[in-house]
């Protein structure tokens, strides 16, 4: 009884590699020959760097004040506050675990929202190519925790049990008149 299970699959295999000669495909080109789709680049150029903001924020909202305006509708809340404490810089970006930076405030005023106590701290979510940190360092850049300077700060909700800012690119901001005025017409619409 095994000669015709045999000849079943030898002749599966007969079809099967008659189907396979069958297939036809364009040779493959060696590796090294240069599409002429492709421009060509010199051989000491470095790799293209990755833009920090998308070009059309770039050239549509421009600087840290206009950003911070573009994301203050989206906030569950947004306060005045006085930076009263920055927690240690994380040692790596976000990735497999979330990196934040701590920033503790006291209140000042809230613009929209529900910010419960007088003193509140924000985490920053520490991610790559932010135009919030510093280049190349998991770290928000200086003009963003000067202790003791009132910052607008816009809150989303909440990252493993802690309250973070609304958005990883974008950190708060120093609270000039002007711009508090900006945000409660913002806030208006």
């Amino acid at each position: 009884m095994r000669a015709p299970l045999l000849i079943l699959t030898l002749a599966g295999c007969a079809v099967t590699v008659a189907a396979a000669a069958g297939c036809t495909r364009e040779p493959a080109k060696p590796a090294d020959s240069p599409n002429p789709a492709d421009p060509p680049t010199p051989a000491d150029a470095p790799p293209a760097k990755e833009p920090a903001v998308n070009p059309v924020d770039a050239i549509m909202l421009g600087s840290s004040d206009s950003l911070f305006l573009a994301q203050v509708n989206k906030a569950s809340a947004v306060f005045v506050g006085k930076l009263v404490e920055v927690g240690p810089t994380p040692r790596a970006f976000s990735g497999y675990n979330v990196s934040m930076q701590a920033l503790t405030y006291e209140v000042v005023r809230v613009l929209r929202g529900d910010v419960p106590d007088a003193k509140i701290t924000v985490h920053h979510v520490i991610v790559a190519s932010s135009p919030a940190l510093v280049d190349g360092k998991p770290e928000l850049k200086p003009e963003h925790t000067v202790v003791g300077a009132e910052y607008l700060v816009a809150l989303g909700g909440t990252m493993e049990g802690k309250r973070v800012t609304a958005n990883e690119n974008v950190a708060p901001v120093k609270a000039t008149p002007d711009l508090i005025a900006k945000v409660e017409q913002k806030l208006k619409q």
